[in-house]
């Protein structure tokens, strides 16, 4: 079996998991924005999200995320930290200054230094592609729970880096 063909199975198995036996209480009063501009892995992060049972709204861009930040409350983001036009590294610094809202990291840059330059500019986890989807859940809710519901980013402004 291939690998990619094992990793969709695997996925799937886990989504039918999920689905039938939630394990989890989720909290859908805040979305959760996948910042990725490569569009299927923005659709498959938000695909594993809301079966997982969150809400999940996708952005392409920087622009787009901040699009989304001021129609909608948001409790999580899950940020690419290479993105056309802009660096992910410098949104999570934009972000931060305005909200303790989680962010967590998921990119194809794995390096030591890529890891610790984004922890030490706040976000609140780092993982490296690919990432398996229960993996990607079990960190999600880990940051919601240690951020709790008082920590959500709601009509931002754009910050001057």
């Amino acid at each position: 079996m291939s690998r990619r063909l094992e990793q969709v199975s695997t996925r799937r198995l886990l989504f039918t998991y999920i689905r039938v036996k939630s394990v989890y209480e989720t909290d859908k009063s805040a979305s959760i924005v996948v910042v990725d501009d490569e569009a299927e892995i923005r659709e498959e992060v938000c695909e594993a999200l809301e079966f997982g049972g969150f809400s999940a709204i996708g952005a392409e861009s920087e622009d787009a995320f901040w699009r989304i930040v001021n129609s909608e409350p948001i409790g999580l983001v899950i940020l690419d930290l290479m993105l056309p036009g802009s660096s992910g590294t410098d949104l999570s610094k934009a972000i931060r200054a305005l909200s303790d809202v989680g962010i967590v990291i998921v990119t194809g840059r794995g390096d030591l230094t890529d890891a610790i330059v984004a922890l030490e500019l706040g976000a609140d986890d780092f993982i490296q592609k690919p990432v398996h989807a229960r993996e990607l859940l079990a960190r999600v809710k880990a940051v919601l729970r240690r951020a709790g519901p008082e920590h959500r980013l709601t009509r931002a402004t754009e910050v001057e880096s």
